[in-house]
């Protein structure tokens, strides 16, 4: 019936349509909704959010981004929480797929404080099903197993797709508990008997269970069908990726070709997203560990770290992965040579990356430890750390890096004090953080490797002001939260550097953030008649900016308006001192007249 009113034309009766069955729970079809133009969408965030979702699962990953950004800000204006978490939770996990970790790890947070802000949170799935897979992104400080778990069962009671999917996801965990192994398999089988659409997620769950015991050929012979049978792109690519280790462990070298034809294929389908990618990368290093490629052994291995760097993954180092798997693994394997091997020893483990505070003074603290012993040896060394953190992806021309911290005329001298300062951070960083190449210098450029990172407080305020400026025009509400979050984290940019002109740049800018937050936190509260809440962000307006006549402005006018016409006075005064004494001049005409009208 849909499907006949979208093609007589009957878009608003079709739209509606759609949406109720969205709100019955029911799946809407992707290709009725690939039939809806733009503005069709526009009008329907429900519907916005039911298209990202079937783009999502397509892989389609950046388009799907785009529509779930769209249902976010639409559905903020209307009373949909449930859908508005479960947006912005589809759309964190499309962020972290993607490598945007700075605004996932913002909108996780968020979700997660909704989350445990009531005893009984009224939620879908994919709120706890995305703060589990962003757990690494929040200081280790929630349960991500007990989060899954919980994601299984809202998916379950909501008869969702997505219940099959977390099963699947609990049963490849390596220490699952017997008792729920045997529970999952259970509630596949239910599935299957009440739709055959699920049959091909019991066979993966069986195929995990063969593979668990060693029994490669019989998992590989039960998974060739599997993957065209599931529901989204990610699960294919899983299914095809654990298809290929089984081929590998029963196979070997033979395999090679067939093996090499199925990744290429995984790496078409799901280009956008970086979690695979790294889970190619670590099938590949198994197929050339098969075929005792050594070269290339190390070349995947290290393509493997610099994906989970990005993604803030756990990688195991070499030494792990040596308990973990050897040539011997696999049937008539070529022995890998001792170069190859040694290079493979090479990648160390990744040792416990800085949080770096500059609100209020720096701060860098490892694993809720503050380190306060760091071998700078140089104080250029550490400066050059601070600048290149306050620059956008950690890196700065090299030249321009060098004037801001020398601000020397002689452009040899310069360099050559630059490279020394360079080694000396490097140095700094290899000690601490066990890494090599904490700091590059590459084409003009020069870069701090962000693997050496895990926080910035400056650069997740920056995240906050953008998340809350995209929500702003439609959604005050929401848009509020980011600002308040914002607001609270900000204090003076590194006071013990009061005379650094780079620095001194930077709290300007933060400062100009900060003054725009209290501004739109201060006429909202004044708008919503939360005069003493408006009046502490004007007071602390006029407190960091004694200079805004815009401040005073709206001072007096909350003065008047809450009627302390006296205190009104007093504050007008000030300023008129204030112009006097710093500019010879008078308040403008336009503050005179809120005052003596």
């Amino acid at each position: 019936m849909i499907l006949s009113w979208l093609q007589a034309g009957r878009i608003a009766e079709a739209v509606m349509r759609l949406e109720n069955e969205i709100l019955q729970g029911r799946e809407v079809d992707g290709a009725i909704l690939r039939m809806l133009t733009p503005s069709h969408l526009q009008s329907s965030p429900l519907l916005l959010k039911a298209r990202g979702q079937c783009e999502y699962k397509l892989g389609n990953l950046n388009e799907a981004g785009r529509h779930m950004a769209s249902a976010v800000k639409l559905l903020a204006r209307q009373s949909f929480r449930k859908p508005l978490l479960s947006a912005m939770a589809v759309w964190a996990d499309i962020l972290l797929r993607t490598g945007e970790l700075n605004s996932a790890e913002t909108l996780i947070q968020f979700l997660l404080n909704e989350y445990t802000s009531t005893s009984e949170p009224d939620v879908e799935g994919d709120v706890p099903y995305v703060i589990s897979r962003g757990s690494r992104l929040l200081n280790d400080s929630v349960d991500a197993t007990k989060l899954l778990l919980e994601a299984f069962r809202l998916f379950a009671r909501d008869n969702r797709q997505e219940q099959a999917d977390v099963a699947l996801e609990l049963l490849l965990m390596e220490h699952i508990n017997p008792a729920l192994e045997v529970s999952l398999h259970i509630h596949l089988q239910k599935l299957v008997s009440l739709d055959t659409r699920y049959a091909g997620y019991l066979h993966f769950a069986e195929a995990i269970g063969l593979m668990k015991e060693g029994q490669w050929k019989a998992a590989a012979d039960m998974l060739h069908t599997v993957p065209q049978k599931l529901h989204s792109y990610y699960w294919m690519a899983v299914a095809e990726l654990r298809l290929v280790q089984a081929q590998l462990r029963a196979q070997g070298a033979a395999a090679a070709e067939q093996i090499g034809v199925a990744l290429c294929r995984i790496e078409q389908t799901c280009a956008a997203d970086w979690e695979l990618h790294y889970a190619i990368k670590l099938v590949k290093y198994e197929a050339y560990l098969a075929a005792g490629n050594s070269e290339e052994v190390d070349r995947v291995l290290r393509e493997a770290e610099a994906i989970a760097d990005m993604l803030k993954l756990h990688h195991p180092s070499a030494k792990e992965r040596t308990g973990m798997l050897q040539p011997a693994d696999f049937p008539d394997h070529p022995r890998l040579n001792q170069a190859g091997a040694a290079a493979a020893d090479e990648i160390r483990p990744a040792a416990a990356r800085w949080k770096v505070h500059f609100f209020g003074g720096l701060k860098i603290t490892s694993q809720g430890t503050e380190l306060t012993g760091i071998g700078w040896k140089r104080k250029k060394a550490k400066e050059l750390f601070i600048y290149l953190l306050l620059q956008p992806n950690y890196s700065a021309n090299k030249e321009e890096a060098a004037e801001q911290l020398f601000q020397q005329r002689d452009p040899d001298r310069t360099f050559k004090h630059l490279y020394v300062i360079v080694h000396q951070l490097r140095k700094a960083l290899q000690a601490t953080i066990l890494t090599e190449d904490g700091v590059i210098i590459k084409d003009e450029q020069i870069r701090l490797n962000e693997s050496v990172i895990e926080f910035v407080d400056v650069e997740q305020y920056i995240s906050l002001l953008k998340i809350a400026d995209q929500l702003w025009m439609q959604e005050r509400a929401l848009a509020l939260e980011f600002y308040t979050k914002a607001y609270a984290q900000y204090d003076k940019l590194l006071p013990e550097y009061p005379y650094l002109d780079w620095v001194e740049k930077q709290r300007e800018f933060l400062l100009g953030k900060q003054l725009y937050v209290l501004q739109r936190l201060g006429s909202t509260a004044e708008q919503q008649k939360e005069h003493e809440q408006a009046e502490l962000y004007y007071r602390e307006w006029l407190e960091l900016a004694p200079y805004h006549e815009e401040a005073y402005q709206a001072m007096i006018r909350l003065l008047i308006a809450t009627g302390r016409d006296h205190e009104a006075e007093r504050c007008y005064n000030q300023l008129a001192v204030m112009c006097r004494e710093q500019l010879n001049a008078r308040p403008t005409e336009e503050t005179r007249r809120l005052l003596f009208r």
